[in-house]
C-alpha cells in the first residue's frame, strides 16, 4: 500500500513528508489535545524525534 518512502504511490513531486509522517503527527496531536494547525506546525521542530 505505502512505498518506500511512506508514500501512497501517486503521480508527481515527492512530499517534504511522507504520508505515513501525516498520519502519526495527526494521531499524536489529537491524542494530546491540539486542535490548532498553527500549534501543530511548531511540532516540526520535533520531528527527527518522532518515530517514523
Amino acid at each position: 500500500m505505502f512505498n518506500e518512502n511512506g508514500n501512497m504511490p501517486r503521480p508527481g513531486v515527492i512530499p517534504r513528508f511522507s504520508d505515513l509522517e501525516v498520519i502519526g503527527l495527526n494521531m499524536i496531536s489529537e491524542s494530546i489535545g491540539i486542535d490548532s494547525e498553527s500549534f501543530f506546525v511548531k511540532l516540526q521542530e520535533y520531528r527527527k524525534e518522532l518515530p517514523t
